[in-house]
């Protein structure tokens, strides 16, 4: 019996515990312009149209992804709803979270930037902060 216990701890703590993170990207686009923020544990690298930069990724603002990341259910990421869509007609950047796992990737359904679903204010801020200094201007 202890055996089996030992056995089932681990494949529960998979299932219900932390998910491990591999990285949080954020897309913005527009006609003509494609900006992509790309965060993982080691670097967050931005790309604007091609031109990219990167920098080491500061290790508190990766914990502090990491806890937002985790309070949010992975698998309805795709059903959060957007509060407007100025981006169908060019007014507002679209914009789309994806968060990838080593077991699959999970995206949010489009909405404009910088007016995201509620739930993803704190995480988009977060992840914006975590950009090189001279970049974070073109996600705010």
């Amino acid at each position: 019996m202890i055996g089996f216990i030992a056995f089932l701890f681990p494949a529960l703590a998979a299932v219900f515990g932390p998910k491990p993170i591999s990285s949080v990207e954020l897309t913005l686009s527009t006609r003509g312009t494609t900006k992509t923020l790309t965060v993982s544990a080691t670097r967050a690298v931005v790309d604007i149209n091609g031109a990219k930069q990167s920098q080491k990724t500061d290790p508190v603002q990766w914990k502090k992804l990491l806890a937002q990341l985790n309070a949010l259910d992975l698998s309805r990421l795709h059903t959060l709803e957007a509060p407007a869509e100025r981006s169908a007609v060019d007014a507002a950047y679209s914009a789309t979270l994806r968060v990838t796992t080593p077991q699959r990737s999970y995206e949010t359904a489009p909405f404009d930037h910088p007016n995201p679903p509620k739930q993803l204010v704190a995480l988009i801020r977060t992840l914006v902060e975590s950009a090189p200094k001279t970049a974070r201007e073109e996600f705010r």
